[in-house]
């Protein structure tokens, strides 16, 4: 699967079916564990588009699921949470073709080396990272300044060197800062 095929092409994939329920069940679970009915009540949003409101129900509610946090679940690592994980690692793995129970070592090196063919194959189509467009000339590309016609006082126009916007950054990162407004009275 990449991202060059079609949305309704992967939404009948079978792989990427049991990707997208094992994620919404982690989704679903860690959810649960964070706001749990018990401590919630759902206020439904009066702006359209916008997902209903999770208020705590009383003060004590409210103190409780400050502590629910997703650092406080991943360092508790509860073994329901170990088991959805587990389950979304097998279908994104069995996604690949690899299997179920690889190494994160190991994943990450075939990663890498899937990653590393793709780079070289772009470089072997010329134009495949500029949308079918000619790249620019080399000399445009490597420019490091743009010229900007500037009209002077006497209607002379007169070129100006502007960095790029990055080094533009650069500079005035820099420049000391100029403070607005007036000075209190002390």
């Amino acid at each position: 699967m990449t991202p060059a095929i079609p949305v309704v092409r992967v939404q009948r994939d079978p792989r990427a079916v049991a990707i997208s329920v094992a994620a919404k069940r982690l989704d679903e679970l860690r959810g649960a564990w964070i706001n749990p009915p018990d401590l919630i009540r759902i206020e439904p949003e009066i702006v359209p588009g916008f997902p209903d409101r999770i208020l705590p129900k009383d003060t004590v509610a409210a103190a409780a699921l400050r502590e629910r946090t997703l650092t406080n679940l991943y360092n508790r690592r509860p073994h329901w949470l170990v088991d959805a994980h587990r389950e979304l690692d097998a279908a994104v793995a069995a996604a690949y073709g690899w299997p179920a129970d690889i190494s994160d070592e190991d994943a990450l090196g075939r990663l890498l080396e899937l990653n590393l063919s793709r780079a070289a194959a772009d470089d072997v189509r010329p134009f495949a990272r500029t949308n079918g467009r000619h790249p620019k000339p080399v000399g445009e590309r490597d420019q490091t300044h743009m010229k900007l016609p500037i009209t002077g006082k006497a209607g002379k126009k007169e070129e100006v060197l502007v960095p790029p916007s990055d080094q533009q950054a650069e500079i005035e990162e820099g420049a000391p800062k100029l403070r607005r407004g007036r000075r209190r009275a002390s």
